[in-house]
């Protein structure tokens, strides 16, 4: 049977002092009289500390609410079986635990907690890409392609990688990192082989091939080449010379 909680804030409570005795005996139940409720099931009192500071007096009143010994016992990684998380993650629930448990917490509310705030973390995750999948839609109707591959190649250029280059445009918003970075592709020209050829390279063999690479990781320009795209062709021809030290 499970137990009903009279909780006390403040001291304990006062006791009353039993009744005096009588000399006339109480009388003796009927037989039929129903049995006096045991024991057992009277409401259990847990008394609240007044003194906010009784670190030891609140572990106590913790257990008696159903907190367990240690953070570790609330395994709230198993609570989020199925959700993909890294180390960073994982740390992060580490830590929670710890501040659940100074707080007092059951393995129930510790567990609801995390699902909970699990939940909401993935609904804003989910609404921030819609966003960002709008906002970059408007960006390709806003700008020619020949812009948006001028921001692609300057961005190449700082020799950011593919992951780096996402989180710029994430933090900038698609349509400010197109206006940047393209208008920085002006500035860093001489500094880049021309797209459309008409440039001679003068770097070195293994700066030439190591631009070939770059070129046919660009799908813009494995379009172009792959469509036939004179300049694109002769642009490899001349690239793949000169890697090879002709």
């Amino acid at each position: 049977m499970s137990e009903s909680f009279e909780v006390n804030v403040g001291g304990a409570a006062a006791v009353e002092a039993p009744p005096a005795p009588t000399e006339t005996p109480a009388a003796a139940p009927a037989p039929d009289a129903p049995a006096e409720t045991p024991a057992a099931s009277a409401p259990r009192s847990i008394t609240l500390l007044a003194d906010e500071a009784d670190e030891g007096g609140w572990n106590d009143v913790y257990t008696q609410l159903g907190r367990p010994e240690t953070a570790e016992a609330y395994e709230l990684n198993a609570a989020l079986e199925g959700v993909g998380m890294d180390p960073m993650d994982e740390a992060f629930l580490g830590n929670m635990s710890q501040v659940m448990h100074r707080a007092g917490l059951s393995t129930k509310q510790a567990v609801a907690l995390t699902r909970a705030c699990n939940e909401q973390f993935q609904a804003m995750i989910a609404s921030q890409q819609e966003l960002f999948n709008q906002s970059l839609a408007e960006a390709r109707e806003m700008f020619p392609p020949q812009t948006i591959e001028k921001a692609v190649r300057a961005l190449k250029a700082a020799g950011l990688d593919e992951a780096a280059r996402r989180d710029i445009e994430r933090a900038l918003g698609p349509k400010r990192a197109i206006e940047i970075f393209s208008a920085a592709a002006g500035v860093l020209e001489d500094k880049m082989p021309a797209e459309a050829g008409g440039g001679s390279f003068s770097g070195s063999p293994a700066a030439a091939q190591a631009r070939v690479d770059q070129l046919m990781n660009d799908t813009g320009f494995v379009e172009r080449y792959m469509r036939g795209d004179a300049a694109a062709i002769q642009q490899i021809e001349e690239l793949s010379k000169k890697a090879v030290g002709r």
